[in-house]
């Protein structure tokens, strides 16, 4: 809705004209930037699991291990591994 507002239109409209010129959902869109920003700070080994997944913008670190999984293929402790 945020988004919407800021583009100035109804939160439909704007969810249906992002999905048509980016192939994902907004709410798609910003989960997978999340998971960007997450697996870089893994790679670089700053912060624990915990840290990252609250500088991500997620407060459940179960949640943020499952979505890192499903984006990436890997769990966390898997990237920083790599």
């Amino acid at each position: 809705e945020d988004l919407a507002a800021e583009a100035g239109f109804s939160a439909f409209h704007f969810a249906r004209a992002f999905k048509q010129s980016t192939g994902m959902a907004p709410h798609e869109f910003v989960t997978m930037r999340r998971m960007e920003r997450a697996k870089a700070l893994l790679l670089a080994g700053r912060g624990s699991v915990p840290e990252i997944a609250y500088a991500v913008g997620y407060s459940n670190v179960s949640h943020f291990r499952r979505l890192l999984r499903r984006y990436t293929g890997f769990a966390p402790a898997d990237l920083r591994a790599a």
